[in-house]
This record gives C-alpha cells, structure tokens and sequence, in this order.
C-alpha cells in the first residue's frame, strides 16, 4: 500500500534491489538469494519463523526420517 505510513524506505529498498540485480553495492560478492526479505521487521519475522521450523523438525526428526530405507 503506498499510504506513506509503512515502516521502511522505499527509496533504499529499491536501490537494494537494483543492487541485487546489478551485483553491485550492497550485493557485491554475495550470491543471487531465493528470497530477500527487506526491512527490520521482515527480517525479525521471518528469523522468527525459521527458528520455529528448526525447533519443530528436531521435535519431528524421528517421524520425518521413519520413511528413510
């Protein structure tokens, strides 16, 4: 939504991103990523997330490898 009342800026965002595409700046020497979350609470959200999964799949680990030969 471009209300003007979301958290970030839009104008570092997108330079970002031309970075990214470029392999210039701030991507320079990084490899392509599959996803890039931008924004402080993205990245809080999604390392939330993840940590979650990691947390679920050690619970979950002997039923996920049970179909293993």
């Amino acid at each position: 939504m471009a209300d003007g009342k979301r958290p970030g800026n839009l104008k570092k965002a997108v330079e970002v991103i031309v970075d990214l595409v470029r392999g210039e700046g701030a991507a320079k020497g990084k490899p392509f990523p599959k996803e890039l979350p931008l924004g402080e609470d993205c990245y809080d959200t999604v390392k939330n997330e993840l940590q979650k999964m990691l947390r679920d799949m050690d619970e979950w680990k002997e039923v996920i490898c049970i179909a293993d030969y």
